[in-house]
């Protein structure tokens, strides 16, 4: 039986949504008013009536387009139906111009993993290359972690050090923050402006000084739809940096989510390549405590 390659449309979107994310799903139902402001392109593959591909797209940073998802309905894997979404969604790309590169973040526990990259380097992709380690585990394993938890927080506020929610840090928080994005202090990695839309105010953590100087935060959203908590950025400024004042931070969040929500609450702490300090406090402190940990990596191919 021949494939075809089509558009999806607003109509076929309760077929296709089983061949992406939840969280991409809704994507599949956009208008086309949405869809031209998010640079969406979502490509299916049909075998007659039946769907047994999906890509789904978006823009992203720059003249980018992020690839989130391309999923091949398993009783047709390892017949090219990976490889025709991939090649129909660059070519559509490059058609509709205005897209530099098409970049895949994913993880390394992704079922078909070594598949998955094999294809992005026989397409002409750059080799994967871990961008953030992440960790998922209940609050109350945190305690097993956080064993000195007390002690870095009295010796935090011995020294005049507070750490505030983002409610209670409020807009000149974000005042500071820009300031120090400016003068480069302040990696745009870390910037928690990038999360404003789902930082939750009460989980997200701001450690500032005794003159009300920000020194430092935690982002943390909540991802409601995989019932969890995401802690997805947190920078300190040195030399606090090398204190151990992230850590505080990241544990007080914790706390406050344990107290609210029960301590059987999930908690996803994620970590930049960036951060490789951080990196080895997860997998030393962390991971032994975790239901699961992975690597996101990400690949890409210049498209212009």
């Amino acid at each position: 039986m021949g494939l075809r390659v089509s558009e999806a449309t607003r109509d076929q979107a309760a077929a296709l949504a089983g061949l992406t994310w939840g969280a991409y799903a809704p994507l599949l139902s956009w208008s086309e008013d949405e869809k031209r402001r998010s640079r969406a392109v979502s490509l299916a593959v049909w075998a007659g009536t039946v769907p047994v591909g999906l890509s789904v797209s978006v823009k992203g940073a720059g003249g980018g387009q992020n690839l989130l998802s391309l999923t091949v309905a398993p009783a047709w894997r390892r017949r090219g139906v990976g490889r025709l979404m991939l090649r129909a969604t660059t070519e559509t790309l490059i058609r509709r111009g205005g897209v530099t590169a098409l970049e895949a973040c994913f993880s390394d526990r992704l079922p078909g993993f070594d598949g998955f990259t094999a294809l992005l380097a026989a397409e002409g992709w750059q080799t994967p290359e871990p961008t953030s380690h992440r960790i998922c585990g209940p609050v109350r394993e945190t305690f097993s972690v956080f064993r000195h938890r007390a002690g870095i927080i009295e010796r935090l506020n011995r020294e005049g050090f507070r750490i505030l929610t983002w409610a209670e840090a409020g807009m000149a928080a974000l005042a500071k923050v820009a300031e120090l994005e400016a003068t480069g202090e302040a990696p745009a990695w870390a910037s928690p402006r990038h999360w404003l839309e789902k930082l939750h105010p009460e989980a997200s953590m701001v450690l500032v000084d005794a003159d009300g100087d920000v020194r430092g935060w935690v982002v943390c959203q909540h991802q409601a739809a995989m019932n969890r908590w995401y802690f997805p950025v947190g920078w300190v400024r040195q030399p606090q940096a090398s204190r151990g004042w992230l850590l505080g931070a990241y544990a007080e969040g914790a706390r406050r989510l344990g107290e609210r929500h029960g301590q059987d609450t999930r908690v996803v702490v994620e970590s930049g390549a960036g951060q490789p300090d951080m990196v080895r406090v997860l997998e030393r402190h962390f991971r032994p405590h975790a239901d699961w940990a992975d690597r996101l990596m990400v690949s890409w191919r210049k498209l212009g």
